[in-house]
């Protein structure tokens, strides 16, 4: 009954990533023509906590931009932190950058109510330019970050625009694991955005209007929650301006970050992002996530009954673990290729197990412990 139960998730699991395949390849490649001056005065946001260690290398990215100076301010807005942060953002000097720190903006400081949201919502209200575009304070970003975001804004006539993000040297099996599955996320968050049946996005590179941002409420709705500045905010942004997201499809927009280097900082950052699951009002991103979720432990079950298995219940099990196998092999093959990685590839098979694990694990935590640690701070 399990095996029989995992091959056909199995194959409903395939049959879908076949088709995200097929979308993805049809989503035009974002390309600056030559001849084009941006126009757009842009607000670069950075919402900071506890940011010492990567604050430096992330503004030097933001600020050696091959985008006009005159039409950029960075904002960095910083959120209570207990390091060397704010001094360190102190000791740039350049025109162009700005320091926001939260705690000197009470009106601000409501309880419930998520504090990142919050200082995204004192950057857009103290920005001048006309597009916000938006990153993490431990990314680096490429030269062109910001005129592929304005080229979008001004000639795809967007809104909102979701960039893709990576993660670069992994010197461990956890961290290859780390990069493989956001590969796979970075497709189904193009092809969500693309065909609209579901938008996602990543804070570390995304852009708006800040005048939809302010026309849609900003966070009202959701700033209890202490995670979702980015994918409810797509969500958002998308039924009430449809048409107008974009996802950014160009390997040389990509941002960079570096993946979690421990197990206990891993389960930390993925609860933080399943917490905001029950918030999801996207039936067909909801019915994926609960295909991978079932097929997971149908697989996991299927291992621990093997004892008890006969041959019949075996093979199943066995193809139900090729099939998944191969479609996962074949969809992150097409995230590798993107973004040049196919180095990571090498980890697939050892991967492979630790995908199940994990979303196995991962989905249940965000069904039953909602509550979470991150940056020092217990959030719900």
């Amino acid at each position: 009954m399990i095996s029989s139960t995992a091959l056909l998730l199995a194959a409903g699991y395939a049959a879908l990533l076949r088709q995200a395949i097929r979308v993805w390849r049809r989503i035009p490649e974002t390309a600056i023509d030559d001849s084009w001056r941006p126009q757009t005065r842009i607000s670069v946001l950075i919402p900071a906590r506890n940011e010492s260690e990567n604050i430096g290398a992330c503004l030097e990215s933001v600020l050696k931009q091959a985008y006009p100076p005159e039409l950029t301010e960075v904002i960095v807005i910083d959120d209570h932190s207990e390091d060397e942060t704010a001094a360190m953002v102190r000791a740039v000097r350049d025109p162009r950058l700005k320091l926001l720190q939260l705690a000197d903006f009470p009106e601000y400081l409501l309880p419930e109510v998520a504090l990142k949201k919050q200082a995204v919502t004192l950057g857009v209200h103290r920005a001048g330019g006309e597009l916000i575009v938006c990153t993490d304070a431990d990314c680096i970003v490429p030269a062109d970050w910001l005129r592929y975001h304005a080229w979008c804004f001004e000639r795809g006539n967007c809104l909102f625009t979701g960039g893709p993000v990576n993660f670069f040297r992994e010197s461990s099996l956890l961290e290859r694991f780390q990069s493989l599955d956001y590969l796979g996320m970075m497709l189904l968050t193009g092809t969500g955005i693309f065909t609209g049946h579901f938008h996602l996005s990543n804070g570390a590179n995304l852009s708006y209007s800040r005048k939809a941002f302010l026309d849609a409420g900003g966070y009202e709705d959701n700033r209890h929650l202490g995670s979702g500045d980015d994918w409810l905010l797509s969500m958002k942004m998308a039924k009430r301006f449809p048409g107008r997201i974009q996802f950014l499809k160009n390997a040389a927009a990509a941002v960079r970050t570096r993946a979690m280097p421990t197990l206990k900082t891993f389960i930390r950052q993925r609860k933080r992002w399943a917490s905001k699951s029950g918030a999801y009002h996207q039936w067909r991103l909801v019915g994926t996530q609960g295909l991978v979720f079932l097929l997971c432990w149908s697989l996991l079950l299927g291992l621990i009954a093997l004892p008890w298995a006969g041959s019949l219940a075996l093979s199943l099990l066995l193809v139900a673990w090729t099939v998944k196998g191969l479609a996962d092999y074949f969809f992150l093959r097409e995230g590798a290729v993107f973004f040049d990685r196919r180095d990571l590839l090498q980890s697939y098979i050892q991967a492979q197990f630790l995908h199940v694990l994990y979303f196995a694990g991962i989905g249940l935590a965000g069904l039953f412990f909602r509550q979470y640690q991150w940056k020092g701070r217990v959030s719900r």
